[in-house]
Parts: C-alpha cells; structure tokens; sequence
C-alpha cells in the first residue's frame, strides 16, 4: 500500500488495489474503450489507439 492509499483510507475511502501479472499491459484494470450515446440512440464503442491497450 502506498502512502496516498494510507491517506485515503484514514478519511473513510474504500481503497481497492488490483493488479493484473499476466498480460503485458499497461493499465490492464482499467476500463479501455470509450462508450458513446449519440442523440439518435445509435451506441458506438470506441477501442484504444494504441496496440498494446487494445488487449486490455
């Protein structure tokens, strides 16, 4: 646990640590496509640009 995590957690903040060891990914954990309504109702699913994020 990290200092930061330490702090938040002193205020009351529930503090989730997770870690992915088995993919080469930067930020594996992390939601990594963009999701977006358009005013017409059509939802269009936006993937990262970089090769490496697109496994996450």
């Amino acid at each position: 646990m990290t200092h930061a995590d330490e702090l938040l957690q002193n205020e009351g903040v529930h503090v989730h640590l997770l870690a992915d060891e088995h993919t080469p990914t930067p930020d594996s954990v992390f939601t990594n496509t963009c999701i977006y309504n358009h005013q017409n109702g059509e939802l269009i699913i936006y993937t990262m640009f970089v090769e490496n994020r697109r496994l996450e």
